[in-house]
């Protein structure tokens, strides 16, 4: 059953934002432990003392790879060959290159047109986004029935509803991003295979944003693309490009330039929590079990509060990057605090 949107306000570009299940408690002051985590709705991160100013409060939450599906133009517009290579070979090679040097991702991947089905109809997503998908990711961008060829038409209205028809309530807390990447002219506006939402592509694109926190990144690519349609999704998946676009500009000759850009914005170490100001001096983070995390702006963590990002950086940074960790953990002793 799919959920209605949840009330709270969506997260920002620039930051991932866990949607994930946390308890704060009073663990070593003996109250009783509650949830913040309301199920189908994004919980609000927050470690503030308040209430509970002669307790030791802590907040965990699980540091999971995220989803990252592709739904990559296949029309005849790909098959166009520019210094000696086509522009699919182009987006393929780039993409290949990018999900094997992150095989920690959940990957998934789908063509438009698929030529699986008449039309403008896509069928089912080819490889759904999973745990040690990429072999299947990459075999599918390199097969040589993958390259572009009958039908022609570049179906993306087709293609965003296929993406939202097979959303799964599975993995509701697992953050993710879609690559919706086109290269031309929207020429076929019919829907998936079995379709019946009367949603608008930006509509369903935006549902799965505020939904599931799934940001939609929308890449042109070349100088023939359908401007209008892609800004609309891209405004609709909360993570517009700044510029003149809303969409991510991607060049002949820079494709996987702007491909690392946009996977490095989805792979930061800021997370979003309320944090009280006057505690941090007696906030301890760590990663798993590991010894508290120092703070510092070049090589542990440091909070901003006007954002209320907690930010890692140096090498902890790097290794959250590579989700080496499973767990992120805080404690704040408001037993410290002044009166």
């Amino acid at each position: 059953m799919r959920r209605t949107p949840s009330s709270a306000a969506p997260p920002r570009r620039g930051a991932l934002v866990f949607a994930l299940g946390v308890t704060l408690g009073a663990a070593q002051c003996g109250r009783t432990e509650y949830e913040c985590h309301i199920p189908g709705e994004k919980p609000t991160y927050e470690l503030k003392c308040g209430a509970r100013d002669n307790c030791t409060i802590e907040l965990s939450f699980p540091v999971d790879p995220p989803t990252v599906l592709i739904a990559l133009d296949r029309s005849c517009s790909m098959k166009y060959v520019i210094d000696g290579q086509t522009k699919w070979d182009i987006a393929t090679e780039s993409l290949s290159s990018a999900v094997a040097a992150y095989p920690e991702l959940w990957w998934g991947a789908l063509l438009f047109p698929d030529n699986l089905q008449a039309g403008c109809s896509q069928g089912d997503i080819p490889v759904p986004p999973g745990p040690a998908q990429q072999d299947q990711v990459i075999e599918l961008l390199g097969a040589p029935s993958s390259a572009p060829d009958s039908p022609c038409n570049t179906n993306l209205a087709a293609a965003v509803r296929q993406i939202y028809e097979n959303q799964s309530d599975d993995e509701p807390d697992r953050r993710g991003a879609i690559l919706l990447i086109s290269d031309g002219q929207i020429g076929c506006s019919g829907g998936s295979s079995g379709s019946s939402s009367s949603l608008s592509e930006a509509e369903m694109i935006q549902e799965l944003y505020e939904t599931y926190g799934l940001q939609t990144f929308v890449l042109g690519f070349g100088d023939e693309v359908d401007e209008e349609a892609l800004n609309e999704l891209a405004l609709a998946g909360g993570a517009p490009a700044d510029g003149p676009h809303a969409y991510y500009v991607v060049g002949l000759d820079d494709f996987g330039d702007r491909l690392r850009e946009v996977l490095s914005m989805h792979l930061d170490c800021e997370y979003e929590i309320g944090l009280d100001p006057e505690g941090l001096d007696h906030l301890t983070v760590r990663v798993d079990q590991s010894p508290p995390i120092p703070r510092s702006s070049r090589n542990g963590w440091d909070y901003d509060a006007e954002r209320e990002r907690l930010v890692f950086s140096g090498r902890i940074c790097r290794r959250l990057e590579r989700f080496e960790f499973s767990s992120i953990n805080l404690s704040m002793d408001c037993r410290a605090l002044p009166d």
